[in-house]
């Protein structure tokens, strides 16, 4: 997934979206939206098998959504470290508002595989 399928993929849930927000993690979703209070779900965007390639993508990605008045990410850049043994990596964005239909989906949508450019 390039950096430009990336950036529209975000648009078209954030457009959507009431409040959205753009984050990373190397822990399951499930366990990631407990710690996003208020939010309904987590739409994966894309994965990698190391944090590197996800740290550059979701830093990218805020910088370019921070002046979204529906974006509820309060800094740009990249949130913070992973953890190290995380079998994978993942883009998403946790979402609220009525539900969303992205690629003919609702809710979870399959994770894609980041390319890294």
């Amino acid at each position: 997934m390039t950096e430009s399928e990336v950036e529209k993929r975000i648009r078209s849930i954030a457009l959507k979206a009431s409040k959205f927000k753009i984050g990373k993690t190397g822990l399951e979703e499930n366990q990631r939206l407990s710690g996003h209070k208020g939010y309904r779900r987590i739409i994966r965007i894309t994965w990698a098998k190391t944090s590197a390639p996800i740290d550059r993508i979701e830093a990218k990605m805020i910088g370019k959504f921070i002046k979204w008045k529906t974006n509820d990410n309060k800094n740009t850049g990249s949130a913070g470290a992973m953890n190290p043994k995380a079998s994978r990596y993942l883009l998403y964005i946790p979402s609220k508002g009525k539900r969303l239909m992205v690629s003919g989906l609702t809710g979870y949508t399959p994770p894609r595989k980041l390319i890294t450019y």
